[in-house]
């Protein structure tokens, strides 16, 4: 038996039928269904989920906030202002994609942990 969550998941579907005479059987869970490059999709799930949840106003600050950054991302001269601004110096080393990556940190928890930190707590 092959189990997986999530990506191994994907590993526990295909896994099974790449070699039925070695796994009896595979369990699949939350697995993704459609490959792509740009997962922004994500996000959009947890811009559902917050706005469900009465945070409207906070949802609108940072499609507004994201709209500001990338703004200032696409201009090589603010660039490197705004990523020592939220980083600090040295900052500017890093690329566009690792700056965002770094900002999008704080939404990687929302499945773990919920709006308030609160999952699994006592």
């Amino acid at each position: 038996m092959f189990i997986g969550g999530s990506y191994p998941g994907i590993r526990a579907a295909l896994v099974r039928k790449k070699y039925p005479e070695t796994i009896f059987a595979s369990f699949s869970s939350s697995a993704p269904v459609q490959a792509q490059i740009d997962m922004s999709v994500y996000y959009d799930q947890i811009y559902r989920g917050l706005n469900a949840l009465g945070f409207k106003n906070c949802t609108n600050d940072i499609v507004a906030a994201i709209k500001y950054i990338d703004d200032q991302l696409s201009k090589p001269d603010t660039a490197a202002a705004i990523k020592k601004q939220y980083l600090g110096v040295g900052a500017e080393n890093n690329s566009n994609e690792g700056f965002a990556n770094a900002l999008a940190y704080i939404y990687n928890s929302w499945q773990s942990y919920e709006v308030e930190g609160t999952l699994g707590r006592v």
